[in-house]
């Protein structure tokens, strides 16, 4: 309902309405009470339209019991996970020797995805055309049960019947709140991504955008006993429903990348580490160690323990780790995250790179500028080989000592009480001033009652949306709104 266009267009609708009644609805002297009430709840009501503006193109929430979920961030502490670590059950069972006939030893993908045969079309769902090179599907997955949106980009001169070339894939789960939509739009692989296979700076590749909130819920990054089997649908479903529909892309496990950013990044992470007979590498942009988004059981619990991606980094795999792991400084989770993994104990051919922008904060533009060297990254590693030794590089950028934004800055405190003094102030001139400047009732005097409504409205929207860009670390300067805006990376 919060992404029905419809419903956005009624409510903005109706909340300019109200803006432009506002001088009429407190014109009268000597009714301060009734003032206030009806301010603040025009006041509410421009923020809400705001939030949903903002919400639509990138379609982050979808329901109000989604944005209720997200708010409150409860854990279920009863929840089990049962797809512990098929890397590490493979590896117990070969007693850490790799099987040179096990799917997991060698370089060639699962065999379990393999292009469906004649008889399997439910692993070959039909796709809408979007625009860019995008496509959409709405895809059932016959081992999760999940049954979720799918959007798949392919470069410019795709031809699924060219067997002459053979595609890579990048599959990208989104943060939460998010949603498909909001990596493709947001990311637009048709620019970036586009540009390095023109350049030759990485091999054509398709990506891929699955839902990663299972059922509109916080993802739980797992296979949970008795509920969502999300790791299933990421690693194995649509894996497979990918190698059926595309035919030419590869069947090699270096070819194929896990990426996203946010709790996507930590879904990222630990599918990396545990799938590795998928993904053959794994991209962190602005992730975390410790699982703090979905139901794991609960902080004290083993579920929760076990399932930080340091932990997990340092077990027994059959398969060599080759993870991209960024972030910004001001976003403290990347940051921690980063600290842990260079000080985490790797295995040979266990490849690291970790890179912290001095700058920034937990947004898409820095998102976007990190890309290319993503690209490039993930590039130097399938043309290599494994080396015989753990490599972790960028450790100095890991070790940037935590730090707090400027009192004035756009995520400081001091920017944070004036604006709210500020806003609090014009409401107060605004409920004082109206009703004497209508006294006059000509049409001039409305227009300045107006704009004074207009103006006082705006500092209390962007009172309000600096404490939530603080608790999210989400920007740290005006140009990164900027960027981000404008789509400049």
């Amino acid at each position: 309902m919060l992404t029905s266009l419809p419903f956005v267009i009624l409510f903005c609708a109706a909340a300019v309405a109200l803006l432009l009644a506002l001088p009429f609805m407190i014109r009268k002297t000597g009714r301060y009470l009734r003032s206030v009430l009806v301010v603040l709840l025009v006041a509410v009501i421009q923020v809400v339209a705001v939030g949903l503006l903002v919400n639509l193109p990138m379609q982050y929430v979808s329901t109000p019991s989604e944005l209720w979920q997200m708010v409150s961030n409860q854990q279920n502490r009863q929840v089990k996970i049962s797809d512990t670590q098929r890397g590490s059950k493979i590896a117990a069972k070969k007693s850490g020797r790799a099987d040179k006939r096990s799917p997991a030893a060698s370089e060639k993908l699962n065999p379990l995805t393999a292009p469906a045969l004649p008889g399997q079309e439910e692993w070959i769902p039909s796709f809408k055309p979007l625009s860019n090179g995008r496509q959409l599907t709405v895809f059932s997955g016959s081992k999760s049960g999940v049954k979720e949106q799918v959007i798949v980009w392919t470069p410019e001169g795709y031809d699924p019947g060219d067997k002459s070339t053979t595609y890579n894939v990048l599959e990208f789960i989104h943060g939460y709140p998010g949603s498909p939509v909001s990596v493709a739009l947001a990311l637009d692989f048709s620019n970036n991504l586009q540009k390095a296979i023109d350049s030759g700076e990485i091999a054509p590749t398709i990506v891929v955008i699955p839902e990663g909130n299972v059922d509109l819920k916080a993802p739980t990054c797992a296979d949970v006993k008795n509920g969502a089997q999300t790791a299933t649908w990421l690693s194995f479903d649509v894996p497979k429903m990918v190698r059926s529909s595309f035919p030419n892309v590869s069947d090699k496990r270096k070819d194929w990348m896990i990426a996203g950013n946010s709790s996507g990044a930590y879904c990222s992470a630990r599918l990396g580490i545990l799938y590795g007979d998928v993904f053959g590498t794994s991209a962190v942009l602005s992730g975390y160690d410790q699982p703090i988004v979905g139901s794991w059981g609960g902080k004290n619990s083993t579920g929760f323990r076990d399932n930080t991606l340091s932990v997990l980094a340092s077990q027994k795999r059959p398969w060599p780790l080759n993870m991209y792991v960024s972030g910004a400084r001001l976003d403290k989770d990347s940051l921690h995250l980063a600290k842990a993994l260079s000080q985490t104990s790797y295995k040979p051919g266990d490849r690291v790179q970790l890179h912290i922008a001095p700058k920034g904060g937990h947004n898409w533009a820095i998102w976007r500028e990190q890309m290319p060297e993503l690209y490039r990254w993930w590039e130097q590693v399938r043309s290599s080989d494994a080396p015989k030794t753990a490599q972790v590089k960028g450790v100095d950028s890991a070790l940037l000592p935590d730090t707090a934004p400027g009192v004035f800055s756009l995520m400081g405190w001091g920017t944070m009480v004036l604006a709210g003094v500020v806003a609090i102030l014009a409401l107060a001139v605004l409920i004082r001033r109206v009703p004497k400047v209508m006294k006059a009732g000509s049409r001039a005097t409305y227009l300045r009652a107006l704009v004074g409504s207009i103006v006082a409205m705006l500092l209390v929207i962007v009172a309000v949306m600096l404490p939530i860009n603080r608790l999210g670390e989400f920007y740290t300067s005006l140009a990164e709104i900027v960027q981000t805006l404008t789509g400049a990376g």
